[in-house]
């Protein structure tokens, strides 16, 4: 309205405010729509009460294991493990990081080799694990790319969800807590 009252103001054709107003209204519905999107986690079966037997991924029994499940290709993932780095950093050990990354069966090479790998790679004590097609992820009741489970010495879980504050995004977050 305001824009309107201005452009009529400047003797402006109504038409040019109608349209201004418009794409206003376009802009700012936009924009909620897109930070609705970013603050708005996916969708999360519940992952196993207590760590799934026939799982092939070693479990630490002396201290808390930590395992994040990454698609190799996923942009959002990047924000993850930067926000794994610091929690592992923080937890002075008390964490053992497992990285699962899910490669299809007849993906390219290129499939195995990311900026991605290489960043889950580099954080202290963590172990990268291949997920070939999906396999452990499905045992674990996981399909979004970022999800991470902390299961205690005794492998029940005591952590499921995200550790970003939102979709790509790093900071402070009640996940990271």
């Amino acid at each position: 309205m305001y824009a309107i009252r201005m452009l009529q103001r400047f003797h402006c054709e109504p038409l040019v405010g109608i349209y201004v107003g418009a794409w206003f209204l376009f802009s700012v519905t936009g924009l909620w729509m897109l930070f609705q999107y970013v603050s708005t986690p996916g969708g999360q079966p519940a992952a196993p009460q207590d760590w799934p037997s026939e799982c092939s991924i070693e479990r630490a029994t002396d201290a808390q294991t930590l395992v994040m499940f990454v698609h190799p290709h996923c942009p959002c993932t990047r924000a993850s493990l930067r926000e794994l780095e610091r929690v592992v950093a923080q937890s002075g050990g008390a964490v053992n990081p497992r990285i699962v990354i899910s490669l299809p069966s007849e993906a390219p090479a290129d499939w195995r080799s990311t900026e991605l790998r290489n960043l889950a790679e580099r954080i202290p004590g963590s172990i990268v694990i291949d997920d070939a097609d999906g396999e452990e992820a499905r045992r674990f009741g996981v399909g979004i790319s970022g999800t991470t489970l902390l299961y205690d010495a005794r492998g029940k879980l005591a952590f499921q969800g995200g550790i970003t504050a939102g979709r790509g995004h790093q900071g402070d977050n009640a996940g990271e807590s």
